[in-house]
């Protein structure tokens, strides 16, 4: 196994494929090895023992093993699907619904999954309504919610749904107050959903948000955001604030930054990245900071970047440079406190 000990500044670790060797901190480490496939716009998860599961563009899938930085293929999806996510479920099974087949430019109802003591997947009840685009949490009942999204019969939906783990099966919830192409949708504290921003018919950009209460199984307008935006990230922070950042704003992708006060249902902007992105990821580190990663910016060229938000500071440092350019990538979380940032190729932050 990989062992992580921090000495002063310095993380030492010492691989099991690999001799002994000090990786500072804040560093960027390759991968072992490549994945089966090179992806974008695919589902990742991290499963109960640690591994990491990575599914789609296509069909294909893998398992990222910690203790060696190396992916082994696993069993593939039933269905081409991207722009889809991947939530872990209570019995450590991955459901992954909806997306889009780009095989068949397609949108998607059917759900599949993935069971790690097989390698398998099966099949699920499906969606109502096809969606890809779509934001979605697990709730505190252990239930999925879906929201919003895009299909080609109704352009940007307000239609939300919840999947049942027990029965397998979805049922429609309230809709949403407006349409929502790319929103992101984060659980707050007190078990309600935050659904902020997205996109309308139109390419028009939406500041709204709006607040799910799953007991009451209501939608509930909140404060605006203070800029308008798509395709963004949202990270819930250690105080139960949420801090969103970058997305496509009316004129491309944005660098500014702000945080959702739950208490007051206001927003308030905080520092700006030191550069546009969208399609980017951000993932919270163990002390509380959040790392984005990677993207594209204004010119719409793919970025080799990353950068560290701190809320106690409320401004954003550049982390080292990445080894590869990521778009449309995944990062994920592991239990050492590494993040996995994936997409063609795939390395790890070390904090």
């Amino acid at each position: 196994m990989a062992l992580a000990l921090l000495l002063g500044s310095f993380s030492l670790w010492l691989w099991a494929t690999s001799p002994a060797r000090a990786t500072p901190a804040g560093s960027w480490v390759p991968a072992a090895n490549g994945m089966s496939e090179g992806r974008t716009d695919f589902g990742a998860v991290r499963l109960r023992d640690g591994r990491v599961l990575v599914a789609g563009p296509d069909q294909s899938a893998d398992l990222f093993d910690p203790a060696t930085r190396a992916f082994t293929p696993t069993g593939g999806m039933s269905t081409w699907r991207d722009h889809f996510m991947a939530f872990l479920l209570r019995d450590g099974t991955v459901l992954a619904p909806g997306g889009y087949n780009g095989l068949n430019e397609e949108y998607l109802r059917s759900t599949e999954v993935y069971h790690p003591d097989t390698g398998a997947w099966t099949r699920a009840g499906g969606l109502h309504v096809a969606r890809s685009g779509y934001a979605g949490v697990v709730l505190p009942s252990g239930a999925v919610l879906v929201a919003g999204g895009v299909n080609w019969r109704n352009g940007a939906l307000r239609r939300v749904e919840i999947y049942q783990p027990k029965t397998g099966r979805w049922t429609l919830a309230a809709n949403m107050t407006v349409e929502r192409n790319g929103p992101t949708a984060t659980l707050l504290p007190d078990g309600t959903v935050l659904v902020a921003g997205g996109i309308a018919d139109g390419f028009v950009r939406l500041a709204s948000a709006e607040i799910y209460d799953p007991k009451a199984n209501t939608w509930t307008p909140t404060g605006s955001l203070n800029v308008a935006r798509g395709a963004h990230t949202a990270t819930l922070l250690p105080d139960g604030t949420v801090l969103v950042a970058g997305g496509s704003g009316e004129r491309g992708p944005i660098a500014s930054a702000e945080i959702y006060h739950p208490g007051t249902g206001t927003w308030t902007l905080t520092g700006s990245m030191s550069i546009e992105r969208a399609a980017t990821t951000a993932t919270r580190l163990k002390d509380g900071t959040v790392l984005l990663t990677g993207g594209f910016d204004a010119s719409y060229n793919e970025l080799d970047t990353a950068e560290i938000y701190d809320p106690l500071s409320a401004s954003w440092t550049l982390t080292p440079t990445m080894i590869y350019y990521h778009e449309d990538h995944t990062a994920t979380l592991l239990k050492s406190g590494v993040v996995l940032v994936a997409s063609s190729d795939a390395e790890l932050y070390v904090p």
